[in-house]
């Protein structure tokens, strides 16, 4: 098992890779879709949909840099002239998180923000562009170059696993706030935890895609109620004072989003205070079950009413996202069985009463 130092350092890089490949295959898709001449609809979303994540992003990273620093040195002065006006922030967060590992500095606080902002842009963009050009493919099919569908297909790929791992990253902050080297997590768990989430994301994505080419207006309402469910949840389990600062608000409100897609437990990367550990297996209780029932209903009508059933897509889409919904049961069980850290004391059943689903004094009865 590798220290806590090195896994730090690796999962950063690869964090690091994964967002620079994702950004510049969606830059690259758009200018080839500009380049076609009769792709406008195309170019403009694809292109809104970098942009505005990226405002968004970059602006919380300045906000968090002012979080950090106790004086406007140099150094900090340069990390806000790369997030604004040159809009680098979320790199530059990968490089500041990857030198403190390195030189053995405490990264908690760094990698906390760090892992939020990933996790922000990569469903704010990679989702939201990942369910766009899968939804322009079914219901605006057309002659293209063979170079726009490499790049369509290469930002596919970039985006659902760069989900995947952002999520990666947030597990990984969660174990740096246990401060329990012995206990800590393996490459192995993060590669097993990584594949559970890509079989949670990626169905999900594609189903959104698919219900939304026959149910555009319903698309919108399932995902804007989801979204809100999610961010009231947030409210609900977290008390604390800063609850009434006005950017935790808006916070709380962007974390709903990722939501929309899979389960994430944010317990110690939304709030910057101590907040009393909420056992994860009833939360996952909750979400999941609300989570698959809307998968099934969104999966069932599309199959029974889609005008679809001829295209080529047809079976591969009912078979990816059949056997991703067994595949992400199948890894997330082995993940918390064998590959999670304390995997020894996680029981297979225990009691619970309904006061448990929210609040829990006793952390050791959940696992994070």
């Amino acid at each position: 098992m590798c220290s806590p130092r090195v896994l730090t350092v690796l999962v950063s890089v690869v964090s690091f890779l994964l967002y620079s490949y994702d950004f510049i295959s969606d830059i690259l898709l758009a200018v080839a879709y500009s380049r076609e001449g009769n792709r406008t609809l195309e170019f403009g979303l694809t292109t809104a949909y970098v942009v505005a994540p990226t405002v968004l992003c970059n602006a919380i990273c300045a906000y968090f840099i002012r979080l950090e620093i106790s004086a406007w040195t140099v150094g900090a002065i340069l990390q806000l002239v790369f997030t604004f006006p040159l809009m680098l922030g979320p790199l530059v967060r990968h490089v500041k998180t990857i030198i403190r590992a390195c030189l053995d500095k405490e990264t908690q606080k760094v990698e906390a923000h760090t892992a939020l902002i990933i996790l922000l842009e990569g469903f704010f963009e990679s989702a939201s562009q990942l369910i766009l050009q899968l939804y322009l493919s079914i219901i605006h099919p057309q002659e293209e170059e063979i170079t726009t569908r490499l790049l369509r297909s290469a930002a596919l790929v970039g985006s659902g696993v760069g989900l995947a791992w952002s999520l990666v990253s947030v597990r990984r902050t969660n174990r740096l706030q246990d401060q329990n080297e012995e206990n800590d997590e393996t490459i192995c768990g993060s590669i097993m935890y990584f594949l559970a989430k890509l079989c949670e994301v990626g169905p999900r994505v594609v189903l959104m895609a698919l219900f939304a080419s026959q149910y555009t207006f319903f698309a919108f309402v399932l995902g804007g109620l989801h979204w809100f469910i999610c961010s009231v949840w947030t409210f609900i389990i977290d008390k604390t004072r800063e609850n009434k600062k006005c950017i935790n608000i808006i916070l709380k409100v962007l974390i709903g989003y990722p939501l929309i897609f899979c389960f994430v437990d944010l317990d110690y990367v939304y709030t910057e205070t101590d907040r009393e550990h909420i056992p994860t297996r009833y939360k996952m209780l909750i979400y999941y079950i609300v989570f698959y029932i809307e998968n099934w209903i969104m999966f069932g009508l599309w199959v029974a009413t889609t005008s679809y059933t001829h295209t080529w897509f047809y079976p591969t889409a009912i078979s990816f996202v059949a056997s991703g919904m067994v595949l992400h049961f199948a890894f997330q069980t082995f993940y918390y069985k064998v590959c999670h850290p304390e995997s020894h004391n996680i029981p297979t059943c225990i009691e619970c009463n309904g006061k448990d689903l929210l609040y829990h004094e006793d952390s050791l009865s959940g696992v994070a």
